[in-house]
């Protein structure tokens, strides 16, 4: 697997979050998901050094490499470092900052509402019942194109991750 698979790979199926642990700890996790082979999550398990194993989730037919050790988030940050694009760029970069506030569990509240709000909604409408039509611009194959955005903004709300 060469790099630019595996970034590419992580862009499309990959995700960088955090996560409550309990009541007064938040913790960075990664995850990428596979539907039917899980040699290729094995392979980046290797390259990325994760200690974790990939798991089978029967109940929805894929298979899951999902880690929050911080030796293993670190070695993430390191091997997509300036290598993601796009959304996921961003939605790493927050991510990767973020990690200087593992001990502030307000700050990190804040920034998984920010790494939430990045995200693109992955649920499509369902069909105008009336009609058995989809809306406007909600069909399966994607509809007419919406407008390039001038400038990326951070959500409102969002933290000064600069502070």
């Amino acid at each position: 697997m060469s790099k630019g698979w595996v970034v590419g790979f992580t862009e499309a199926e990959g995700s960088f979050y955090s996560t409550r642990k309990d009541t007064s700890k938040t913790v960075h996790g990664s995850g990428i998901t596979q539907k039917l082979d899980p040699i290729v999550l094995n392979g980046i398990r290797q390259i990325s050094h994760i200690s974790s194993k990939v798991k089978y989730r029967k109940k929805h037919n894929f298979y899951m490499l999902d880690t929050t050790q911080k030796r293993s988030i670190e070695n993430i940050c390191t091997y997509f470092q300036g290598n993601l694009v796009g959304m996921k760029s961003s939605e790493s970069k927050v991510w990767k900052r973020s990690l200087k506030y593992r001990n502030h569990f307000a700050k990190l509240l804040k920034i998984q509402q920010t790494l939430r709000s990045l995200r693109p909604q992955r649920f499509l409408p369902e069909p105008d019942e009336a009609s058995a039509r989809w809306p406007v611009g909600a069909e399966p194959w994607g509809g007419p194109p919406a407008p390039p955005p001038e400038r990326f903004y951070a959500p409102k709300g969002a933290p000064n991750l600069h502070e």
